[in-house]
């Protein structure tokens, strides 16, 4: 590994160690997780497709399009039907509930919720010994066959999801941010049933074919610091969130849990059976793949379970440190864009190169006229501009500007980039000369519009709106009477270029740098 690559490797682990971990199982697709609940959902979905007409795509509406190209994780291309995506976004919300992968702080409290950890196969704050994780285990069924129950109800009479009917939903999009859409009923439903399923094999403890469940985990005692072991049972581990891992156990899981989803929505589809034979086939996996086996405790060790030797959660964690891990977040990002984007974190070191090494002249009798390029970019709604524009100097305090700028919007979990907005708008600067080296303080106002460049969710490609920007505190250094360097340390970006239904905005926190050449 070169030195470079292994400092940001060092800066990114240690940045990542101070993100507080709520609880996911398995993982859903982020960029510091692996998707192992997309994974383990698009091998039972094409499965099933190769199997039942039932589960054939859904030709998707020219905004569902944008939304699905929109969605924050990588989708195959077999995958980017209506249906598929629809299962896809129901098996993550259990886990998300319309917030980005990278709220930490807002999923901790979602997931902690008490209400809620039947969604996970985990405990509930009153599954206490010593019927605990048989009382999880059937709450965890229950919710399992609610969700059936509405996603059968929204078959046709061929035995295939209707399209027509829908449900509301709150869904994180990378650009568009959170929306709510209508989606399949049957798809959404199946989708947030096959989480729960899947999540009982990592958050139990099993035989060691893995058949059978012997102890559920518990996650919402723990994470509030009130787990008595042998009360509550045993603590939810981060390590068995994983799929990508070549552990024993871990692999033995994600096997089961990719056929237990495979045969569960098989059960769904069957175009040969009525919808009470289907609810009766979904009970039978259920009881195939959730099936309790009793006697184990804390006293017996939970039967010696080769699952003890996991450790209740990474020795990085920080329970409610919700400060520090959106601040250890935007560093693992600023790290991840380094490392993803070198090329261009080399060109723009260009121009503090030539700040930090050019020798100021002379820059009396400066120039009236001179023509602005500008870089900049933000980590927050993550973006890249590039501006180009025409200044005027009105007098020794004003100077009044044209730009046309073109944004690049970005999103770390999906690892997408693509054309966000272009703006045009007027700029006026304020200077404040400070007569050592060549240097000026300015405070820079942008105004003008903003017209959308790609196709999002509700947000049709060519609409347009206002665009504003503010500087409050830049550096602009005379490097001779023809150059001048400009940097803005800190400043606020917001397109609007969508104003009718929901409107749509892109606010960015923005650093910038540039050259002034006069002319």
């Amino acid at each position: 590994m070169r030195p470079r690559n292994a400092c940001i490797a060092v800066v990114a682990l240690a940045a990542a160690c101070l993100i507080p971990e709520p609880a996911r199982a398995f993982t859903v697709g982020s960029v510091g997780t692996s998707g192992c609940h997309e994974t383990i959902t698009e091998a039972a979905l094409r499965d099933v497709r190769g199997a039942f007409a039932t589960a054939k795509p859904i030709a998707p509406s020219t905004d569902e399009e944008a939304m699905i190209a929109d969605l924050p994780f990588s989708v195959p291309d077999d995958m980017r039907d209506l249906a598929a995506a629809s299962l896809l976004v129901g098996v993550r919300d259990n886990d998300l509930k319309g917030r980005s992968p990278a709220e930490f702080d807002q999923l901790a409290i979602i997931q902690a919720d008490p209400t809620t950890q039947r969604e996970h196969c985990l405990r509930g704050p009153g599954d206490d010994e010593p019927n605990g994780s048989q009382t999880a285990i059937a709450n965890c069924e229950q919710f399992i066959d609610e969700r059936v129950a509405e996603a059968l109800s929204a078959l046709d009479a061929s035995g295939a999801p209707d399209p027509n009917a829908r449900v509301e939903i709150s869904v994180w999009l990378s650009l568009r941010e959170r929306v709510t859409v209508a989606l399949p009923t049957f798809w959404v439903r199946i989708g947030q049933a096959m989480h729960a399923l899947q999540d009982s094999f990592a958050h139990t403890y099993r035989t060691a074919d893995g058949a059978r469940v012997t102890t559920v985990l518990n996650w919402v005692d723990w994470a509030n610091g009130q787990l008595v072991e042998s009360r509550d049972g045993p603590p939810h581990k981060m390590v068995m969130d994983q799929c990508d891992d070549d552990d024993p156990i871990l692999t033995r899981n994600r096997l089961l849990a990719t056929q237990a989803s495979t045969d569960f929505l098989r059960a769904a589809l069957d175009p040969s059976t009525s919808t009470a034979q289907k609810t009766a086939a979904v009970d039978q996996v259920l009881a195939k793949y959730i099936d309790y086996s009793p006697g184990c405790t804390a006293q017996n060790d939970w039967c010696d379970a080769a699952e003890n030797a996991f450790p209740a959660s990474c020795g990085c964690h920080t329970v409610g440190a919700a400060r520090t891990g959106l601040a250890g977040f935007a560093a693992f990002v600023l790290v991840a864009l380094l490392a993803r984007r070198r090329r261009r974190a080399r060109w723009l070191a260009v121009p503090f190169a030539l700040a930090l090494f050019a020798i100021p002249r002379d820059a009396h009798a400066e120039p009236r006229f001179a023509i602005s390029a500008n870089a900049g970019g933000s980590i927050a709604d993550p973006a890249f501009a590039q501006s180009l524009g025409l200044r005027i100097r009105l007098g020794r305090h004003f100077i009044l500007g044209a730009d046309g700028e073109l944004e690049e919007w970005f999103d770390i979990n999906g690892a997408r980039i693509a054309p966000g907005v272009a703006c045009f708008y007027a700029t006026g600067i304020l200077r404040f000369p400070m007569n050592a080296r060549g240097f000026d303080l300015r405070t820079t106002f942008q105004l003008g519009a903003a017209y959308e460049l790609v196709q999002l969710e509700g947000v049709p490609s060519g609409s347009s709106g206002p665009f504003f920007g503010v500087y409050p505190l830049g550096l602009a250094w005379r490097l001779g009477r023809h150059l001048t360097f400009t940097f803005d340390p800190l400043g606020v970006a917001v397109p609007v270029p969508h104003l009718r239904g929901t409107p749509f905005a892109y606010p960015q926190f923005r650093s910038q740098l540039g050259f002034e050449i006069g002319l």
